[in-house]
């Protein structure tokens, strides 16, 4: 589970608050598939341990293990074919494909969470270093921007689709 946040800045149209409210709900909401779809599957592929700084699996490349078969990555290796992180026998990667957005909108602050069933990835073990639900969930400064930039594309659309429609008598 990951939260987006929207603050006012600058001149909003002459709307009522709640359709105010309700635009900034549908562009949370928005803002939160728009994650789902096109950085969610980024985070099981092979280059998001670098991309996405995941803490070092035992086992992996660049760490010294001396027995690579017994290691996490040389079981996933052998057992599944594939060394993805936040992935061993897959279950988790496809209980993430269907996340429950929520959105909220109140007093001109909007906020989005995108939630995951994903049980495994709550798994910690005593004294490790691993939290892959912050990991899956991490969102780097690029994608950040990336996300505003479409959420506010979105709002200006709905803004001006709303002044136009608002009636004043």
């Amino acid at each position: 589970m990951f939260e987006i946040a929207l603050h006012k800045s600058g001149p909003v149209p002459s709307v009522l608050k709640r359709e105010l409210n309700n635009c900034h709900r549908d562009a949370m909401a928005w803002a939160g598939r728009f994650w789902d779809q096109e950085y969610r599957e980024g985070h099981f592929a092979n280059a998001a341990t670098r991309k996405y700084d995941y803490a070092p699996r035992q086992g992996e490349p660049g760490r010294t293990a001396r027995n690579f078969k017994r290691s996490y990555t040389g079981k996933k290796l052998r057992l599944h074919g594939h060394t993805r992180p936040l992935e061993f026998s897959g279950e988790s990667r496809r209980r993430t494909r269907n996340p429950r957005i929520v959105a909220t909108a109140k007093k001109g602050e909007a906020k989005v969470r995108v939630v995951m069933n994903s049980p495994g990835l709550n798994r910690r073990y005593a004294g490790s270093s691993i939290d892959m639900r912050a990991e899956l969930t991490r969102v780097i400064p690029v994608e950040g921007e990336a996300i505003g930039r479409q959420t506010s594309r979105f709002l200006q659309k709905r803004y001006q689709i709303n002044a136009r429609s608002t009636k004043r008598f």
